[in-house]
């Protein structure tokens, strides 16, 4: 939290748009790392760890990355490029004019649609 209460207003407004969900086990983890009930937690900090849980990929909240809808046949595929420190997007297949830009929000293509 201390590092989005630096960050100047705009910013964390920005930050604040994307839909966040908490589900039990994140609720857990913030029992177990700081110690305090989801309960306790200030609203605000409730709604930031919110969205980092539901929009983070692999331990990083992609800018645009997160504002894009999930898909099981996406066609870009995202990433972090730590060398440039942004995040990087690639075409994997065509895309129509007026069609939606997807990625996949987990990792591994080898897995059945069950399984996803």
């Amino acid at each position: 939290m201390p590092a989005f209460e630096r960050l100047p207003p705009s910013r964390q407004e920005s930050l604040l748009e994307p839909y966040g969900y908490a589900g039990e086990l994140s609720k857990h983890f913030v029992e177990f790392e700081i110690g305090k009930s989801w309960e306790e937690l200030p609203e605000l900090h409730r709604k930031v760890f919110a969205i980092y849980a539901a929009n983070t990929f692999g331990g990083f909240v992609f800018f645009l990355g997160y504002r894009l809808n999930h898909s099981c046949i996406p066609n870009l595929n995202f990433a972090y490029n730590p060398i440039l420190k942004e995040e990087m997007f690639h075409i994997i297949r065509d895309i129509m004019a007026g069609e939606q830009l997807t990625v996949m929000y987990i990792e591994g293509t080898n897995r059945t649609r069950r399984q996803r």
